[in-house]
């Protein structure tokens, strides 16, 4: 019985080794995305039961945005940007502020401020880049954005829309956000993966 149980969980090994030599034979050839993007794409590792078995595979997350990347022959963050604009709604919570996760933002096709953010931190993290939730507040209301650095300056998301400073460094973003935008506090959110 154990080597009957053993076999299979080897060919089930097995097979989930094809699939995934598979998954990344599809999505390794993206050196035809632009500058903008390395040619290759970050794919975390998930655990996941199948059966009595844990194994690991590629993020199904991971996977479907980047298939949204190639789908919509998105070269650029400019690209991204647009494609934020016209594909996902900017729609308020209402009194009940609940935050989706980026999949839900993908499947409903709309959010709020945090609902982007934390799309665009995956996003993001997909093509590499290592990103920050920031909540922007005043006295009257919070805001969410994701923050991140490209070659050597501070770029953020505004729900859909790109923006770019001058900025180098966290202090100085903050310092930025403090003066352009009249915020009485900016707070880094620490999210785990």
């Amino acid at each position: 019985m154990k080597i009957i149980n053993c076999f299979l969980m080897m060919k089930r090994i097995f097979r989930l080794a094809v699939i995934i030599t598979m998954v990344f034979a599809n999505y390794s050839s993206f050196a035809s995305c632009g500058s903008a993007f390395s040619g290759h794409f970050v794919v975390r590792q998930e655990t996941v039961r199948d059966g009595s078995v844990l194994v690991c595979r590629p993020s199904e997350l991971d996977l479907r945005i980047i298939d949204l990347i190639k789908n919509n022959n998105i070269t650029s963050l400019e690209e991204y940007s647009a494609w934020l604009e016209k594909n996902i709604q900017y729609r308020a919570d209402g009194e009940n502020d609940e935050w989706a996760l980026p999949q839900e933002t993908l499947g409903r096709l709309y959010g709020d401020c945090e609902d982007y953010a934390l799309l665009n931190v995956a996003v993001l993290r997909v093509l590499g880049y290592e990103s920050k939730i920031v909540i922007l507040g005043t006295s009257e209301k919070e805001h969410a954005i994701c923050v991140f650095e490209k070659n050597g300056n501070f770029l953020w998301f505004d729900n859909a829309e790109l923006k770019y400073t001058d900025a180098v460094t966290m202090g100085r973003f903050k310092q930025y956000m403090f003066e352009k935008y009249a915020c009485s506090h900016v707070t880094e959110l620490k999210l785990r993966a």
